[in-house]
């Protein structure tokens, strides 16, 4: 099965997002910004990720790592209450929880004493 995550260039120019201040980017554009995201978030084993989103391109940029390097993810809202953010992690443990700020550095927290051995059919 593929999925459309996997191969963003085959659009090319085509226009995949604008964001909130209007500038274009086209679908080889999102697939480099994929590419160099997974080089600087991802190892080689898989990770449990808690994605924190914001209505941004960055957060889109994010979640399409994820999908690509086979990392299962939730998606959280940045807004959810403190409490409820430390409750989910303590119930899931996640090995990665990555945040994006507005001017789009990402923030990401990695647990290096848990290490999953996740089911294929996650993500």
């Amino acid at each position: 099965m593929s999925y459309f995550w996997e191969n963003l260039s085959r659009w090319d120019t085509a226009i995949a997002f604008v964001d909130s201040e209007s500038r274009l980017y086209s679908y080889a554009q999102i697939e480099q910004l994929i590419s160099d995201t997974s080089e600087k978030i991802f190892r080689s084993e898989r990770d449990l990720v808690f994605l924190y989103s914001q209505n941004n391109l960055h957060t889109v940029i994010c979640y399409l790592s994820c999908l690509r390097a086979g990392n299962p993810v939730l998606l959280l809202d940045e807004d959810l209450d403190d409490g409820f953010k430390e409750n989910l992690v303590a119930v899931y443990q996640p090995n990665l929880i990555i945040k994006t700020s507005p001017d789009g550095n990402l923030l990401a927290e990695r647990s290096l004493d848990t290490v999953y051995d996740l089911d294929e059919k996650l993500a």
